[in-house]
């Protein structure tokens, strides 16, 4: 099928889109195909063309003219040779952008563009062309754009047109933001210049492009340039010049994720310094001297040995946030179910150790105390129904971080026990989870760690051992993430009722002050549950802190 001449159309009304081959017509405006009638056939006498091979000279013979829709002018369209064809109402109807090959300013192909649903379509060859507009554009220069369309090039150009009299360098990818490969065979010629800016789309796909191009053109060349609109052609339109021309010099120099220049950390460092810490409850008034309490963002480790005190303090510690902030609290308790969760806080409220003989609290006072706690709906509590192997806690867990400031998690290695990966590998991936959960949401978690067991010929931490960091059971990851640790070590064999009831508190680590060892005592008393301080506990009797079978036998 050997191209003629160009024609006009029948169909659509084109002067010159019809193109005439040896047994056919084609309209390249409204893609008509027509069969020659025989006396046609016989006035076709031109030598045929090589076979398959696409003309696209007539485009050449089409006008110019701007986009008024874009306020592109059409000093713009003939910088950049881009013709047009119009309807038989006068309208452009299509837009026919140019390509060539490097090393070249011959035309080999068009990108077709209708204006009407914006459909594209390709003239020519149009494999291994360079960008749109690099043609135009002196390679060495100071600064060159570079956006993902064509259209986006006209409003750039026509941008810095308007603001300085001139066209400055810039350039479109030939396929959007997928054209990385265009920008590996053209980047010779992108770093030619001392900046490239990319002024990408700022929807998805073209934010997702940014790091691939950005690479591939080298980070010490490129810089980011950002809108308000979603393309430059949007910007042009909503903004006028100065919503481009401001982006370009506006632009920051790019750097790959998780990679920042010193001179972009003043805004973090201000928030670091602002950051948030929340006391312990006064009974550890010393810990609260020498840590200054809990830092939000971050983990706090709790551990101690069977039975020594750390579920009671982690409940002081709920129910002292619950008096004294107004934040949610999110309660992952895994070794107790929910009516044990909710019987502890009345109890604190109540001062009674409710469940236990003895307890004088009607049914009326628990249900007022229940309101004052629980009904306060300021609570977040997961019911794992027995079942604590489920790999959902992670998604639980974030959840609660959506809604809660403080969550505790007691204890991670029921979370993590069943896992069906090795215990150390499930450890760490779940406390880099945790880790980044509290960064992303600034909340603070607190976490309940068992021990190690001790050997045959130690004092056990049950009898009152130091605790360090290595006695925690699990990967080091979890003292190496924590950002505090504290250890609460109790000897539950101490010949008085008063030592056994005893709780020191040893600061492990402390990422933030550095400041650890012994910080504190406390007690539990047996009378009403609640806890106090040892050093305020001394000044009265011991009497007071026998159990009644002791205080029988003493009398």
């Amino acid at each position: 099928m050997s191209f003629i001449r160009h024609t006009s159309c029948e169909a659509c009304g084109s002067s010159d889109a019809c193109a005439v081959y040896e047994d056919n017509t084609y309209c390249h405006a409204c893609h008509d195909w027509n069969k020659l009638k025989p006396e046609e056939e016989d006035t076709l006498t031109e030598t045929p063309p090589p076979k398959k091979q696409v003309d696209i000279s007539y485009i050449k013979e089409m006008e110019i003219n701007g986009f008024r829709e874009r306020k592109v002018t059409k000093q713009v369209a003939e910088f950049f040779d881009v013709k047009s064809m119009k309807n038989a109402d006068g309208e452009v109807t299509q837009h026919y952008y140019p390509y060539t090959k490097e090393g070249s300013t011959d035309i080999i192909a068009y990108k077709q563009r209708t204006v009407e649903g914006k459909k594209f379509k390709t003239l020519g060859d149009f494999k291994g062309v360079e960008l749109f507009g690099q043609s135009k554009c002196t390679a060495g220069g100071r600064k060159i754009v570079m956006c993902e369309g064509e259209m986006d090039a006209w409003s750039i150009a026509q941008a810095h047109l308007e603001r300085y009299g001139t066209i400055y360098p810039v350039v479109s990818l030939p396929n959007g933001a997928g054209s990385v490969t265009s920008v590996l065979d053209n980047r010779e010629f992108l770093r030619s210049f001392d900046e490239v800016i990319l002024m990408m789309d700022m929807d998805a796909p073209g934010q997702e492009a940014i790091p691939k191009v950005a690479r591939v053109i080298g980070s010490d060349k490129v810089k980011i340039a950002s809108l308000s609109q979603k393309d430059p052609s949007d910007t042009l339109l909503a903004e006028g010049q100065r919503g481009i021309t401001g982006a370009v010099w506006d632009a920051q120099r790019w750097c790959p994720a998780g990679v920042i220049n010193s001179a972009d950390t003043w805004d973090q460092y201000i928030a670091e310094n602002d950051a948030i810490y929340t006391e312990y409850p006064p009974f550890v008034g010393g810990l609260n001297r020498k840590i200054f309490g809990r830092r939000m963002g971050s983990i706090t480790t709790f551990t101690s040995g069977t039975g020594s005190g750390k579920t009671s303090f982690l409940r002081e510690d709920m129910f002292h946030l619950l008096k004294t902030t107004d934040s949610k609290i999110g309660v992952c308790s895994l070794e107790e179910s929910v009516p044990e969760t909710v019987r502890g806080f009345i109890s604190l409220e109540l001062n009674q150790r409710v469940g236990i003989p003895g307890c004088t609290a009607t049914e009326e006072d628990q249900r007022r105390a229940w309101e004052s706690t629980m009904g306060s709906g300021r609570f977040e509590i997961l019911d794992h129904q027995g079942s604590v192997d489920d790999n959902s806690l992670l998604d639980k867990m974030e959840y609660l971080a959506c809604t809660c400031d403080y969550i505790y998690l007691d204890h991670i290695t029921i979370a993590i026990s069943g896992d069906e990966g090795g215990a150390n590998e499930a450890m760490d991936n779940f406390m880099s989870s945790l880790l980044k959960m509290a960064k992303r949401h600034n909340v603070w978690i607190g976490l309940v760690s068992h021990l190690r067991k001790s050997g045959q010929e130690q004092t056990s931490f049950e009898c009152g051992a130091e605790i360090n960091e290595d006695s925690m059971k699990g990967s080091g990851s979890l003292k190496q993430i924590s950002a505090q640790i504290i250890a609460f070590e109790r000897n539950k064999s101490a010949e008085t009722q008063l030592e056994r009831s005893t709780v020191s508190v040893r600061v492990l680590k402390d990422r933030f002050g550095g400041d650890t060892g012994l910080a504190d005592k406390y007690v539990f008393s047996f009378a009403n549950g609640r806890l106090s301080n040892a050093d305020q506990q001394a000044t009265t009797s011991d009497f007071d802190n026998l159990t009644k079978r002791e205080k029988d036998a003493k009398e």
